[in-house]
């Protein structure tokens, strides 16, 4: 039996709400509510805060699309009424305001309290199934928010600040897994350009606290400590988060920068090389955060194009992959070893370039 296919959000479920609440605004444009100044403010008031709402709840109720999306529609509709009706003709928004709005919040609430619930109980049994921390986030933010975009962006958030802040004891290597960031550089490439960072905030906010510019001052000195507090997420990440081999799929992490799910039989050839790979009509990747300054020491080469998920979600395909890897001679030999044993053994996939 065929698994039933999931209703996909359209923007027709935006589209109706939208053309209700324009239709109610222009109606409060015309003359009519001058001349039927009771009826038509009635008719506006809860056709802005009621039925807009209520119609896109409908629209969306069974498909993967967080709930309390429906109550900007409904803060848009208390605002908009404000502004096109006159103080005498708010009555029934001043009941819906005083009565109705106090129950969606205590609703809101607990929808949101019932969700944390969820989520995490499915991160405890997420927890035991899988041991990467970011996939698990991910696993938890889509059973919350059941929608892909804010998935990515919720979970890649949770994760900057976990790595950053509130991960610290690492766990050993096993045999089938392997490092980045050892022999690679990173870890003085970022932490240099996190204390320049750090450096060039405290200067500049210094200078723009002197012209009395405060505010511009504190919203650059934030956005600053915030942006290092990614890049220290993510380099930490890379002591957590490890590149595996199993039978037959090779499983790469590059913190929170780079993921990709490869099945052995999709890799034409591996090739060791520090060289820039550069063929005409395939496009080249590299697992990096600023790839003109992070090396690679291992190709990638695909029979056909793979997905890479980069940081926030964000998918790119390629034909090749580069990457780098600490211990480069075990994993060409084991990666060679298990695609030769899905093969035949004669057809060798790893080739000795030079270094």
């Amino acid at each position: 039996m065929n698994k039933k296919e999931e209703p996909k959000v359209r923007w027709i479920d935006f589209g109706i709400p939208i053309g209700i609440i324009a239709l109610a605004v222009l109606l409060g444009k015309t003359s009519l509510l001058q001349e039927y100044p009771n009826t038509v403010s009635i008719l506006i008031t809860y056709t802005l805060t009621i039925v807009s709402p209520l119609v896109f709840l409908i629209l969306i109720w069974e498909k993967k699309i967080f709930r309390l999306t429906a109550i900007p529609f409904f803060t848009i509709g208390i605002i908009l009424v404000r502004f096109l009706l006159l103080e005498e003709q708010r009555v029934h928004l001043e009941v819906i305001t005083t009565y109705l709005l106090p129950v969606i919040e205590i609703l809101a609430i607990l929808y949101i309290v019932y969700k944390s619930y969820m989520s995490i109980k499915s991160f405890r049994a997420n927890a035991k199934e899988d041991a990467d921390r970011y996939m698990v986030f991910k696993k938890t933010a889509y059973d919350m928010v059941e929608n892909r975009f804010l998935t990515n962006f919720l979970a890649s958030e949770i994760a900057y600040v976990n790595y950053a802040f509130f991960e610290w004891r690492t766990r050993a290597l096993k045999d089938n897994e392997f490092t980045c960031y050892k022999k690679s550089g990173v870890t003085s490439v970022f932490g240099g350009i996190i204390f320049v960072v750090l450096l060039e905030t405290i200067v500049l906010h210094l200078i723009l606290y002197r012209y009395d510019l405060k505010i511009l001052a504190w919203v650059f000195t934030f956005s600053s400590l915030y942006v290092a507090m990614l890049i220290f997420g993510h380099l930490k990440s890379m002591k957590f988060r490890f590149s595996k081999l199993k039978e037959d799929q090779l499983i790469l992490r590059y913190g929170l920068f780079g993921d990709a799910r490869i099945n052995l039989d999709m890799i034409e050839k591996v090739e060791s090389t520090t060289k820039d790979v550069d063929i005409k009509e395939k496009k080249v990747a590299k697992l990096a955060m600023i790839s003109d300054m992070e090396d690679h020491n291992i190709a990638l080469y695909f029979k056909e194009k793979q997905k890479v998920e980069g940081a926030y979600g964000i998918i790119k395909e390629c034909d090749v992959l580069l990457l780098y890897i600490d211990e480069k001679k075990h994993f060409l030999e084991t990666l060679n070893q298990l695609i030769q044993q899905a093969e035949p053994a004669s057809q060798q996939v790893y080739t000795s370039a030079s270094v």
